[in-house]
C-alpha cells in the first residue's frame, strides 16, 4: 500500500500552524492564538471565519468531561465564564470566551475542548408519486394515530403554512440556540421546512414534531423528546462528519449512537445517506514525489480543486481509520488556487495524544465571485498508511 510502512516526522519548514496540544481541537487552538496576540476582537473574527462565533464575543464549543468527571467539567467552564447551552452523556455545549479555551483544555476533568460535529442539510426530493404514497391515500391510508418528528437545523416560515402545506397544527421544539425560525440571512434555514411539506404530503393525516438541532448535543436531547412524546418515526435529513468510523459504531454522544438508542426503543429512524459520494475521496497517502509531507491524490498531484460559490460556506474533512483514538497524525491545508492564499488549514495535535483521527478545514469564499480552492492532506508523523476518507461540503 501507498506510504505503507514509513514513518516521516515533520521538517522545520512544515507549512501549518499546529495545535498546542492534543486537548484542543486546531481550530479553536487559533481562535485562542489570535486572543493572545491581537485580544478578543481579533479572536472573534477568527472564530467567524471558522463559522464557531456565538454570542457576545464567546465561542461555541463543546467540552467533553473525562469519563466520571462530569460535574467537574461543568464548574471549569463555569468558572471560565462559559454559557451552556446544552448537556447530554458528559457532552457540554457552551459558549466560552476565547481567552478560556487553552485553560479549559489543561483541565484535569476535560477530555477535549472542540467545536460541534459539522453536518450539513441534505437534498429534499419530491418524491409521493413515485413512491406510490398516492395509491395508499385512495386506499384510506393517510398515516392517522402515527407521530412522526422531523429533527432539523431550522424550519423558517414554516408557521405561515400551517393549514396548508403543512397540518393546521404542529409541534415545534427548539433546540437550537432560538433559531428555529430564524431566516437564512441570520443563519438560519427553511430545509426543515420543506421536508415537513414532503412528510405531510406523503403521511397527510400523521401528527407532526418539528424539532430544531444545531450540534449533536441538540440531537441527544432530541431523541428524549421523541422518546418522552412516544413518536414511532424520525426523519433526520442531514449527514454527520468525522463522528465515527462510519460503521455505526460511534462512541456515546455521536449520532449513531443516539440513533442506535432510538431504535433499541422500537423508533424508525430514518436518515439521509449517501449524499457526499461525488465530493469525496478514499485512499492510502502516497508520498509526493517533490514533496513527501503532502499526499498525491494522482501522478503529479498534490491536491484536489473544488469551487466555492460566493459568500458559501465549505469545509474540508478528513478522517483515517484509527478510532476512536491515535497517534499518528495528518493535517489538512486549503488554499486559493489563483494566489496560492491560505484560506483555512486543521493541525489537531494527534502525535502528542492520543487524540481522535479528524481534521476539519472550514472557512467562507468572502472574494464575492465563485473561487476554485484546492485541499492538501500533509503526514506530520504516521508510522503506517490507515485508510483516509476526505470530504468537501458546499463545494
Amino acid at each position: 500500500m501507498p506510504g505503507g510502512g514509513v514513518a516521516r516526522s515533520a521538517p522545520g519548514s512544515y507549512p501549518i500552524s499546529r495545535a498546542s496540544s492534543p486537548k484542543l481541537d486546531s481550530r479553536l487552538a487559533l481562535v485562542a492564538a489570535a486572543q493572545r496576540s491581537n485580544g478578543p476582537a481579533a479572536a472573534v473574527a477568527v472564530a467567524e471565519r471558522a463559522g464557531l462565533a456565538g454570542r457576545a464575543g464567546r465561542v461555541r464549543a463543546i467540552v467533553v468531561a473525562r469519563h466520571g468527571a462530569s460535574s467537574d467539567a461543568q464548574r471549569a467552564v463555569e468558572s471560565a465564564g462559559g454559557v451552556f447551552e446544552g448537556a447530554t452523556g458528559g457532552l457540554d455545549e457552551a459558549l466560552l470566551p476565547p481567552a478560556a479555551l487553552a485553560k479549559l483544555a489543561s483541565d484535569p476533568s476535560i477530555e477535549r475542548v472542540r467545536p460541534p460535529f459539522v453536518h450539513q442539510a441534505d437534498a429534499v426530493d419530491e418524491g409521493v408519486h413515485l413512491a406510490d404514497a398516492d395509491t395508499w391515500h385512495t386506499a384510506g391510508y393517510g398515516g392517522a394515530g402515527v407521530k412522526i418528528a422531523i429533527v432539523d437545523l431550522g424550519f423558517y416560515g414554516y408557521g405561515s403554512l400551517l393549514g396548508s402545506s403543512l397540518p393546521s397544527s404542529v409541534t415545534a421544539i427548539d433546540h437550537c440556540s432560538g433559531n428555529l425560525t430564524a431566516s437564512p440571512v441570520n443563519g438560519g434555514t427553511e430545509h426543515g421546512t420543506a421536508v415537513a411539506e414532503l412528510v405531510h404530503q406523503m403521511a397527510p393525516d400523521a401528527q407532526l414534531y418539528l424539532i430544531c438541532i444545531d450540534s449533536e448535543v441538540g440531537l441527544a436531547q432530541a431523541e428524549q423528546d421523541v422518546l418522552s412524546n412516544g413518536i414511532g418515526i424520525v426523519n433526520h435529513s442531514v449527514s454527520w462528519f468525522d463522528t465515527s468510523p462510519g460503521d455505526g459504531t460511534g462512541a456515546a454522544g455521536t449520532p449513531d449512537a443516539i440513533v442506535a438508542d432510538a431504535r433499541s426503543h422500537g423508533v424508525l429512524w430514518v436518515n439521509a445517506a449517501g449524499n457526499y459520494r461525488l465530493d469525496h475521496w478514499r485512499g492510502y497517502f502516497d508520498p509526493d514525489d517533490s514533496d513527501p509531507v503532502y499526499n498525491e491524490f494522482a501522478t503529479g498531484e498534490s491536491s484536489e480543486q473544488f469551487q466555492v460559490d460566493a459568500g458559501a460556506d465549505s469545509c474540508a474533512l478528513l478522517k483515517w481509520d484509527r478510532w476512536p483514538a491515535t497517534t499518528d497524525d495528518y493535517d489538512l491545508l486549503v488554499t486559493r488556487v489563483s494566489d496560492g492564499a491560505v484560506v483555512a488549514s486543521s493541525a489537531n495535535d494527534q502525535a502528542d495524544g492520543p487524540a481522535p483521527p479528524v481534521e476539519e478545514a472550514c472557512f467562507t469564499n468572502t472574494t464575492g465571485s465563485a473561487t476554485t480552492y484546492a485541499v492538501s492532506i500533509l503526514r506530520y508523523s504516521a508510522p503506517d498508511a490507515p485508510v483516509l476518507d476526505l470530504f468537501v461540503t458546499g463545494a
